[in-house]
């Protein structure tokens, strides 16, 4: 060993010392030699991290050694889309394919074309808002009595799993008439069943072989709520259903359920024209699909706070999982869920600030178009791969905070170190 060959292996462990360093996300020196090393090694980020890549959406340039905020779920707006000045809008909704949105109030709706920046009047006529967007496995929207997706035309009441129904839209009744439909909507059984309470606007849900029904036994101040919840089996080897059930002092309209039938979302008391609910609230569901008679806690804090509040608005697509909430009272209440493993994940959303009433939040199929109230956002990227993004209040719970481990431009991909380890 000569002085040499000494001096030559300190430099080479320095020189790996500050390359671990750095991987770790330390704050590199200008001159990295021994003297510096131990201020290097201080700015290590504590916790024991990984080194994840990320693209760079905050905006600006990302400096090396800079904290970064890192996330997967996130859907970063690219740009907006103002499609109508219509100030009345009351139902806004995007197409599963994302070319098409469905806008208007009452009696008065157009069909706008995202390509061509058009819209044409279309007439229909959903006095009563409050009954759920329902979608196909086909990517077709149900909208009340029609059927929207390039275009809109009439149809039943779509239920869910390719059945309809026939319902009553303000007039009480107590039988009506369920239809399984096959992909290319013609009927393959046909069910009657009856209720022995006069009922209205009743709304309908099948889960698995059970059939929901929900309704009010009077309408006050334009409201209606679920006092009265019937349930029946369905028999393929039968022509009926006989409902059993009855009065159930503001018992929650079943909504929806999720794709694996394992949560059934509920909603109380609509507001009629509206198109929102006083609250909603998850529910688990049993093998034999029973509803649990108490509401399921979420382990997901941006959805738990949405789900705390009143006024919600609620779109939810069944096939692809993905759920918007909004509050009619608070502009700074939205957000866009997505559901997985029995629970749903945040899709946090990075917008422009919006004012409105008006909280109906609408996805295509993609997630790379989002719909509220008047203004379409195209999304820059949806869903995985990490992402660097500005703090904003709609971050979300599942954040990384890092540190940057090289310099990155606007729109570049680079790595980063979390200050956590990966969950």
């Amino acid at each position: 060993m000569t002085i040499v060959s000494e001096i030559n292996r300190i430099k080479n462990n320095i020189t790996g010392a500050y390359t671990a360093l750095s991987a770790k996300g330390a704050t590199m020196p200008e001159t990295q030699n021994s003297a510096n090393l131990a201020t290097t090694v201080a700015s290590v980020p504590a916790g024991g991290g990984d080194i994840v890549t990320a693209v760079n959406y905050t905006g600006g340039a990302i400096a090396q050694g800079e904290k970064v905020f890192l996330k997967e779920n996130v859907a970063v707006e690219a740009s907006t889309t103002n499609f109508s000045d219509y100030s009345g809008n009351n139902h806004n909704y995007i197409n599963s394919s994302g070319s098409k949105i469905l806008f208007g109030y009452s009696s008065s709706h157009h069909l706008y074309d995202i390509s061509t920046e058009t819209s044409s009047s279309v007439t229909v006529s959903i006095v009563h808002s409050s009954y759920p967007v329902r979608y196909d496995n086909k990517g077709n929207i149900f909208l009340k009595g029609y059927l929207f997706n390039e275009g809109i035309t009439s149809f039943r009441y779509m239920v869910q799993d390719n059945y309809a129904t026939t319902v009553f839209t303000g007039s009480s009744g107590t039988t009506a008439t369920l239809t399984k439909l096959d992909n290319n909507f013609n009927e393959v059984k046909t069910w009657d069943y009856s209720w022995d309470t006069n009922l209205f606007y009743t709304i309908t849900t099948v889960i698995g072989n059970k059939l929901y029904l929900s309704g009010c036994s009077s309408v006050a101040s334009n409201n209606y709520g679920a006092d009265y919840r019937y349930v029946g089996i369905i028999d393929e080897n039968s022509n009926t259903i006989t409902m059993t059930g009855g009065y159930m002092a503001q018992n929650p309209i079943v909504l929806y359920s999720t794709i694996d039938n394992k949560l059934a979302i509920c909603g109380d008391i609509a507001k009629a024209n509206y198109s929102y609910y006083s609250s909603i609230a998850l529910y688990s569901i049993d093998e034999n699909y029973n509803i649990s008679s108490t509401p399921f806690v979420t382990s997901n804090p941006d959805l738990a706070s949405l789900l705390s509040l009143s006024k919600i608005y609620i779109v939810f697509n069944r096939n692809t999982g993905i759920l918007g909430l909004g509050s009619q009272e608070d502009d700074s209440n939205y957000g866009i869920f997505k559901y997985e493993n029995g629970d749903f994940v945040t899709v946090s959303l990075i917008l422009p600030s919006i004012k409105s009433y008006n909280k109906i939040v609408s996805v295509d199929n993609s997630l790379s178009k989002v719909v509220i109230f008047n203004s379409l956002y195209t999304l820059a990227q949806s869903a995985g791969g990490y992402k660097a993004i500005p703090y904003v209040s709609q971050l979300g719970s599942d954040v990384l905070t890092g540190v940057a481990n090289e310099i990155a431009a606007n729109g570049a991909s680079f790595e980063a170190t979390t200050i956590l380890p990966e969950v």
